[in-house]
């Protein structure tokens, strides 16, 4: 796990750490630049590459790979923008590779953005917007350094230095990044990861389920109780209740109507129920996938059973505000859900920003008295103060049905988990890990062959 960084914040993170150690800026720049050589390597070879340098730190790091390119004889062009606000030190750069600069943008196979960095602000001015749509359009392969320019540019793969920018995971900006790779120039690794930023990315390896233990039967695993469906979504709770499964629930009841249910005969494994008995038995409910309005009493008498609760799409128009769920439930809404249940609890804030969304989310939270999960290619995750966030990146995984089962997954989660902060962010890695076996086994998938993926 690592913090994750504002933009606006990163320059002062990173000059904290190089006075604490007095480390050298020309030695970080060169260590950057060979770094991004490093990452970008395998894409450069045999192409032709037009490097575009900025007058700020990007540039340099920018012209610094062109060294690179240069001693090791590719196929390269340079084009300097602002070269009038560049440094003395930018100017030595661009002098060294000066046989190869040219006067404007030329098509290349490979392009390199170092244009704009961290500390661009303000508006584009019409040539710089022109400059940056023609790359845009251009069909080269486009590598942004540590940030793509001006957050405009759209980039095939970015070099982030140092920490993660938190703007690189915005949900709305995410695609403008492409592939991301985090490199360290030659800070103290240490110091990377440690931080109160309140924001961080998490990855695969923090997943803390152990699995299944040897002792366990259907009685110790959990009783998953999934409330769902309705005739125009029939398949959802089904999902929801063979997930639960996957990922290591005992038992399964699906509380649904006649309909549905006849729908899930194949499956003898779901215990499957018209009519709903006392709660006690069970250890959590899944409450949503599928609904269609009517449920409310549902909705109540679920509130009231004190369970762990997960709470879905189709139950989403029973929460507003003055609504609380008392700490023991997770809210999964996708991007259009979300700003629905801001409006439901009366929460305005920019979505748009890093703090807008931060506060939404801390907000939501509070107000609600839960833990969020908020669905899209990116999930920024919280209860309370703290946001981690999960970079999916995986486009495969917008395929329907694939809430259901990440649902699913977190009803029997509540078992194997110490709280509902911890169970969400255990399911959704287990989620996602899911969703890139799949992609590499089937390319495009549906949300059965997902299921057949969960492993923990």
């Amino acid at each position: 796990m690592r913090i994750v960084v504002k933009e606006s914040d990163a320059k002062r993170f990173e000059r904290t750490i190089i006075e604490r150690y007095c480390l050298d800026d020309r030695s970080l720049t060169e260590n950057a630049a060979k770094e991004a050589f490093d990452a970008l390597l395998g894409s450069l070879e045999g192409r032709t590459i037009l490097i575009l340098a900025g007058p700020g730190g990007n540039g340099r790091d920018a012209l610094e790979i062109a060294k690179i390119l240069k001693a090791r004889e590719f196929d390269f062009f340079v084009y300097p923008y602002l070269v009038e606000k560049f440094s003395e030190p930018s100017l030595a750069l661009l002098k060294s590779v000066e046989s190869n600069a040219v006067d404007r943008y030329m098509k290349t196979d490979v392009l390199i953005d170092g244009l704009f960095g961290v500390s661009f602000h303000g508006n584009l001015d019409d040539g710089t917007k022109e400059l940056l749509d023609i790359i845009n359009e251009s069909g080269s392969y486009r590598f942004s350094l540590d940030t793509p320019s001006a957050s405009y540019l759209n980039a095939d793969k970015t070099v982030v230095f140092g920490f993660w920018k938190a703007e690189a995971f915005l949900p709305s900006e995410r695609y403008k990044w492409g592939e991301l790779y985090l490199r360290n120039p030659g800070f103290p690794e240490e110091d990377l990861r440690i931080g109160s930023t309140g924001l961080y990315k998490i990855e695969d390896e923090d997943l803390k389920i152990k699995g299944i233990r040897g002792d366990s039967y259907k009685n110790t695993r959990g009783h998953v109780l999934v409330m769902g469906g309705s005739k125009a979504f029939r398949g959802a709770p089904v999902l929801s209740s063979l997930s639960a499964f996957k990922a290591s629930a005992g038992l399964v009841t699906l509380y649904s109507s006649e309909e549905v249910l006849n729908g899930a005969n194949k499956f003898p494994s779901i215990i499957r129920v018209a009519e709903l008995e006392s709660l006690e038995k069970y250890s959590s409910i899944v409450m949503g996938p599928g609904w269609n309005g009517g449920r409310e009493e549902d909705f109540k008498r679920a509130l009231s059973s004190h369970l762990p609760l997960v709470i879905d799409s189709g139950a989403f128009e029973y929460l507003k505000r003055g609504v609380r769920l008392g700490g023991e439930a997770i809210l999964t809404p996708h991007l259009g859900e979300f700003e629905r249940l801001l409006r439901s609890y009366e929460i305005d804030s920019d979505t748009k920003s890093v703090d807008g969304l931060s506060e939404a989310l801390r907000r939501l939270s509070k107000e609600s008295e839960s833990t969020v999960v908020l669905k899209s290619s990116v999930l920024w995750i919280t209860k309370g103060d703290e946001i981690y966030i999960y970079d999916g990146f995986n486009p495969q995984m917008g395929v329907a049905g694939s809430g259901d089962v990440l649902a699913g997954i977190m009803g029997a989660l509540f078992k194997e988990t110490q709280s509902p902060l911890e169970c969400a962010i255990s399911s959704v890695i287990i989620h996602q890990r899911a969703g890139k076996r799949a992609r590499e086994k089937y390319g495009y998938f549906t949300s059965e062959e997902l299921l057949m993926e969960i492993r923990l």
